[in-house]
């Protein structure tokens, strides 16, 4: 089991959760059903979670990165040229 793994609850304490609060889940899905909503509902067992790999999670934090220095260097030329033209009106 992985590190972020053991952050979920495991199929057994979800299944107790459940159990626990059985009347709380009618209660709510019957506001629901009388608003029109659709109930909840907790029969289909959640899909075993997929983690991205290390390869792709560093792949993804570097576009994060790249991503967020080119805003970085927007923003920067931004407030370079609002600098500029509030200097220019005070003269």
């Amino acid at each position: 089991m992985s590190t972020i793994d053991k952050l979920f609850p495991s199929q057994d304490a979800l299944k107790t959760l459940l159990d626990d609060r059985r009347d709380d889940i009618a209660t709510l899905n019957e506001h629901l059903a009388r608003n029109g909503q659709p109930e909840l509902d907790f029969t289909t067992p959640p899909r075993p979670v997929e983690h991205p790999t290390p390869w792709a999670m560093d792949q993804y934090l570097l576009r994060l990165v790249f991503g967020l220095n080119d805003e970085l260097i927007a923003l920067r030329a931004r407030v370079a040229t609002l600098e500029a033209s509030h200097k220019a009106k005070e003269k």
